[in-house]
């Protein structure tokens, strides 16, 4: 009788243990990565690269419309048009830059989630739920979607 009851608890405790994993979601990557980006920002197609290095950092190469680079590294931000590389002043900035709304979205889902509100209004990320990889970016007031493909950490 004694086994029976044995054999009864380790059928309980291993069925148990297995349905858990395919309702997994992986924690959502928001830094150490690099990827395409492609979408609309206030109503116009862009296209470019984005690199993600960590919170604060964040380096935009945009090639739809102009070809331009935007970095921002802690504080400090350099744009960049051909070889002519120029460090400018966060707060001259327009309100709602396409750099600096990536960076303030993909920031603010650190500690407040992929749904939240930031300086640019609400935003919404979509993360892959089995690797945590960014694929999308709504902020409607900006009217921007973008679309995160080619994602590979750093």
């Amino acid at each position: 009788m004694r086994r029976i009851g044995i054999a009864l608890l380790s059928i309980l405790f291993l069925s148990g243990c297995g349905g858990g994993a395919s309702a997994h979601r992986a924690e959502p990557v928001l830094t150490g990565f690099t990827c395409d980006i492609s979408g609309t920002y206030r109503g116009e197609a862009v296209a470019g690269h984005l690199t993600r290095s960590g919170a604060g950092l964040l380096r935009l190469t945009v090639d739809e419309p102009t070809a331009m680079t935007m970095e921002w590294s802690g504080g400090a931000v350099t744009l960049s048009l051909g070889s002519l590389s120029v460090p400018v002043d966060p707060d001259t900035l327009p309100a709602g830059s396409l750099g600096g709304c990536l960076l303030d979205a993909l920031d603010k889902a650190q500690s407040a989630g992929l749904i939240g509100s930031g300086k640019n209004g609400a935003y919404a990320l979509a993360a892959d739920p089995k690797t945590g990889y960014v694929q999308k970016l709504s902020i409607p007031s900006l009217e921007t979607e973008l679309v995160f493909q080619n994602v590979n950490l750093l």
